[in-house]
């Protein structure tokens, strides 16, 4: 449970039907109180609405009158939000405001006027006016050496972070990140840095919100997110460390080397696979290989790494032409592709001219044919683009 507290001095000038006082106030659910109360007395009865409101569009959520009696100073009600579900029309307010309901009397000019709202759901809200950028941070940055210190640098621990290293050169979207309150950082498992995937990715993120973003000022003044201290957990591995060699320094130098060589053997290597896999599987283009005209009957023609295939097809006079979106040419005959020993798949020839990319294509070399009497097909081979 929480309580906002807003303050005003009336001056007289405060309009009919419109704010004598308002405040900002987050979206909350259950339960919860409104009181209006005057350092003074009033004399006659003044009546008020409290209105949780949409100041974006003028939009009112919800509104109920109190009225101040003599010889009180101070009323207020309490309810639910959504009872009665009729008197509800939004639930996205963000500001709280007290006014006049009507002109029977105003309220005494210098009196001091004080209003809380308390609610189930209202305490220990971070940021309850929103998130923002702090002044003179980017919208994007790098993920960096220097970034990593400096986020750390504000956090009362940083075991965690061999987290961060393993994301060195990632592009930080500041504004994404700071357009509302980080996910809380309770604990850590070490398998985090084994398997890392989009959990660790929200510790890089939680971590790195306190040194870019801040809660959107108020009054009161809004509470911000607990910053990330996770504890330890006992099988957290040590950082490493590098002993220098006190009497030749360039042996160290030396080791340097030697392991980016091996870095630059093995990501050659699989540089080397992914463009195999690339070129085979997902070319960028194709370009036409072999060509087979006028096939006819049933046959088999030799292919080699082909990537797909373009069949055109030439209908018999007599063939069945069902209309649609390409048209679909009834009962036409069949063609495969094979590796020479067993077949990869099979399917109908049914329209004009198809460009077909079998999975395994790269594996066939054979294209196989079965067509109806007066029947041919044009077959080009598709080869991926060098």
């Amino acid at each position: 449970m929480g309580t906002l507290t807003f303050t005003h001095t009336v001056d007289g000038t405060e309009p009919i039907g419109g704010a004598i006082v308002f405040g900002q106030v987050p979206p909350f659910t259950g339960h919860f109180s409104v009181s209006v109360s005057l350092d003074v007395g009033v004399t006659q009865i003044a009546n008020l609405t409290a209105s949780l409101a949409r100041f974006s569009d003028a939009t009112t959520c919800y509104s109920q009158g109190i009225s101040l009696i003599p010889p009180s100073s101070g009323s207020g009600f309490q309810t639910d939000v959504g009872n009665p579900g009729f008197a509800w029309h939004c639930n996205d307010w963000d500001h709280l405001v007290i006014g006049y309901s009507n002109d029977t009397f105003r309220l005494p000019q210098g009196a001091l006027m004080t209003v809380q709202i308390t609610a189930d759901t209202l305490g220990g809200t971070p940021c309850i006016y929103g998130t923002q950028m702090k002044p003179g941070m980017p919208v994007v940055q790098a993920l960096d050496n220097a970034l990593v210190a400096a986020a750390f640098a504000l956090l009362p621990g940083g075991y965690w972070q061999q987290v961060l290293y393993g994301y060195l050169g990632l592009m930080v979207d500041v504004q994404v990140l700071c357009s509302g309150p980080p996910r809380p950082l309770t604990i850590l498992n070490p398998r985090i840095l084994i398997n890392p995937g989009s959990a660790a990715l929200e510790v890089v993120l939680s971590t790195l919100w306190p040194y870019f973003c801040e809660c959107v000022s108020g009054d009161p003044a809004p509470t911000p997110p607990p910053l990330p201290n996770p504890p330890k957990d006992p099988g957290w591995p040590a950082d490493p460390t590098y002993p220098v060699n006190p009497t030749d320094p360039c042996l160290d130098l030396t080791e340097v080397r030697r392991k980016l060589d091996q870095i630059l053997r093995v990501t050659q290597n699989d540089l080397e696979l992914d463009r195999t896999v690339q070129r085979y599987t997902a070319p960028f283009a194709t370009v036409d290989g072999p060509s087979f005209l006028g096939l006819s009957g049933s046959g088999t023609v030799q292919i080699e790494r082909a990537v797909g295939l373009r069949v055109t097809l030439h209908e018999s006079e007599t063939a069945l032409v069902i209309p649609s979106s390409p048209n679909y040419i009834w009962d036409q005959g069949w063609m495969s592709i094979s590796d020479g020993g067993a077949l990869l798949i099979q399917r109908r020839v049914a329209r004009d001219i198809v460009h077909w990319f079998p999975s395994h294509c790269w594996l066939a070399t054979a294209f196989g044919y079965f067509l109806k009497p007066g029947v041919t097909l044009d077959v080009v081979a598709l080869l991926a683009e060098p």
